[in-house]
């Protein structure tokens, strides 16, 4: 399914709507009528090719939070009052650095919600950011708009604090893939697997070190933005975020220079540089982190040799990307591999 360039005509498939919808209907709040209280009709629950509009999405987390009085939209066994993300977030504020405002928020979450098991694990040059859903698959499976919504929320709170684009190396869900699930790398510009063991945001190690920009007296404006966060950025425009995407389409990476990849996004070489300097990246750093997801990749979902692996991603010897592999997972591809293989045997 394609879906309009006007971001004025902007729409998510209505698979996704009633993904969201799930909670408040397990508590009673029938969709039609929330369809309704949107002015949308609610025949568009029935159309299988339904497209909802992406600036209602706002408005329709607002909806079920103010009728429920539960910011966490029915999913959870317990409620979640107005103003607990406001705390949440605030709790983040005096942090010293990214990982302790990771931290804290998985903290606050696992006090007020028994339901909330969140970690965060540091493997070699990754940080794994770790949820595990309190439901069974089946459920799980009908909830997910609401695990990729918490995944996003967290995303763009994570950026705000440090007032940076963080480039996901990859993402994880335990479901299965969705209907519409083509949809969700407009919100996060990497490589997404589904049916895993944890829902897992994987990002760069060096992302925990970066200090809180952000203070008190700048909160408020930001929270209130909160629900709206899927219609006002939707998908991730950062330049760093389009190169990413670039070099993650290129057939042959090795092939992909800074000239080329400024070409493709149409920008004069000094713009682009300027740019990703000014969001903290260099395009020597996006394409390790590329051939990192790739390697990856590879070891997950093909039968490739690891040694053609390594070879087809640049590396001349097998001992080095052996060597550069564990430094980046903390693992060998070998071991990588068997605990892929054995993840997937249990599902």
């Amino acid at each position: 399914m394609t879906y309009p360039d006007d971001t004025s005509k902007d729409f998510t498939h209505i698979s996704n709507a009633i993904s969201l919808m799930r909670g408040g209907a397990d508590q009673g709040i029938e969709p039609e009528n929330l369809l309704k209280s949107l002015a949308l009709a609610p025949a568009l629950l029935a159309d299988a090719e339904g497209q909802f509009p992406r600036r209602k999405v706002g408005e329709l987390l607002r909806a079920i939070a103010s009728r429920l009085q539960d910011e966490t939209l029915g999913f959870l066994s317990r409620k979640t009052r107005p103003g607990g993300t406001a705390l949440a977030v605030h709790a983040t504020l005096t942090s010293e650095n990214l990982s302790e405002a990771i931290l804290r928020w998985q903290s606050f979450w696992m006090t007020v919600q028994e339901d909330m098991d969140l970690s965060l694990e540091i493997r070699g040059e990754e940080a794994h950011l770790i949820g595990r859903s309190p439901w069974n698959e089946a459920k799980t499976l009908e909830n997910y708009a609401f695990l990729i919504w918490i995944s996003f929320l967290q995303l763009r709170i994570f950026m705000w604090l440090i007032g940076k684009p963080i480039l996901l190396d990859r993402l994880c869900f335990e479901f299965s893939r969705p209907q519409s699930a083509e949809e969700f790398t407009e919100m996060f510009p990497t490589r997404i697997y589904f049916e895993r063991d944890a829902n897992t945001m994987v990002m760069s190690r060096k992302y925990l070190d970066m200090p809180i920009v952000q203070k008190p007296t700048s909160a408020a404006a930001f929270i209130d933005i909160l629900p709206d966060l899927m219609t006002t950025q939707w998908a991730d425009r950062s330049v760093s975020g389009r190169v990413s995407l670039l070099l993650k389409g290129s057939d042959h990476l090795d092939l992909m220079t800074f000239a080329s990849a400024a070409h493709g996004l149409q920008m004069a070489p000094d713009v682009l540089r300027r740019r990703l300097k000014k969001e903290g990246y260099t395009f020597k750093l996006i394409k390790e982190g590329v051939r990192r997801d790739l390697a990856i990749y590879h070891l997950q979902a093909s039968e490739l040799r690891i040694n053609e692996i390594g070879y087809r991603l640049g590396f001349s010897e097998p001992a080095t990307f052996n060597r550069a592999f564990k430094q980046w997972t903390g693992r060998t591809p070998g071991e990588f591999r068997k605990e892929s293989s054995a993840t997937k045997a249990s599902k």
